[in-house]
């Protein structure tokens, strides 16, 4: 009998399977992204766990294989972006491939589908984002309508800072869940889907990227001041951004950018400050 992995995995309390059967392994993910064709190149060495926290249209998961691993994956119904945290690869999709290594991280929109080749230490965490909550918060940022279907580049970026705190956002993501455990606050399921959202609009290359590139007019101090008097008026549930944005009649990438050059934090920073003081 072989003896069993010590390495722990992460998001234990979410844990979808821990396994040594590639078809065991296939059909889990078949269930939370699409169904794959997947070849394992040394059988005897799958050592694999996956996990996943689903909060509304965000899933929060991690997978190791233990072994060297070739993927195919058709168009899936979300977004996915990969946070390498061991290991190395290669994912192609449609149009581009790109090098996978610790801490780069990868962007692959739905109907992109992708083929991948991981190595026996592969290990990754992952964003998955729902369709529907991408484009709610695309037209709440931008304050136009999706008029085509938005595609991100695999692996380039529009603002490396913006990026580098996504990846590392979802980092502190899979540590708070791990901390806080199963019963999450529906403010705080609110606050981490729009933060995602708008990180990876923002910092992530995509077809609408122009739009995010030009300097748009600052929103004004009482479109701030509004803002601010909005969220206090309701800290005691979820605000959408899209709220703020009608609330204020700016386009939220707008406010996000005046509020932060005016008041130094973010709109999501001041809420939970807000919430903090009103315990």
């Amino acid at each position: 009998m072989r003896p069993t992995s010590i390495v722990r995995p992460r998001l234990p309390n979410h844990l979808l399977i821990c396994t040594r059967n590639e078809a065991s392994l296939r059909e889990t993910y078949a269930k939370i992204y699409a169904e794959p064709k997947l070849t394992v190149k040394a059988q005897d060495n799958l050592d694999a766990a996956v996990s996943q926290c689903q909060l509304r249209g965000l899933r929060i998961g991690y997978g190791r294989f233990g072994a060297a691993t070739s993927w195919e994956f058709p168009n899936a119904d979300c977004f996915l972006f990969l946070v390498p945290t061991e290991g190395a690869g290669v994912l192609r999709t449609r149009k581009s491939e790109c090098e996978i290594v610790s801490g780069k991280p990868v962007m692959v929109s739905p109907a992109a589908g992708y083929t991948a080749d991981y190595d026996a230490l592969f290990a990754t965490l992952s964003i998955k984002i729902d369709e529907d909550l991408i484009r709610r918060s695309f037209e709440a940022i931008a304050g136009v309508p999706l008029s085509a279907p938005l595609i991100f580049d695999a692996q380039s970026t529009s603002n490396a800072g913006v990026s580098q705190a996504l990846t590392d956002y979802v980092r502190h993501l899979v540590d708070t869940i791990e901390q806080v455990g199963p019963t999450l606050p529906d403010w705080w399921i609110e606050q981490t889907e729009q933060l995602v959202a708008m990180m990876l609009l923002c910092g992530q290359r995509h077809n609408y990227s122009h739009l995010f590139d030009r300097s748009p007019a600052e929103a004004s101090l009482s479109q701030v001041q509004a803002a601010e008097s909005y969220i206090e008026a309701n800290h005691d549930r979820p605000i959408t951004v899209e709220e703020l944005a009608e609330v204020t009649g700016v386009s939220m990438f707008n406010l996000y950018r005046t509020f932060k050059a005016i008041r130094g934090y973010s709109p999501v920073q001041f809420a939970e400050r807000i919430r903090r003081e009103k315990k």
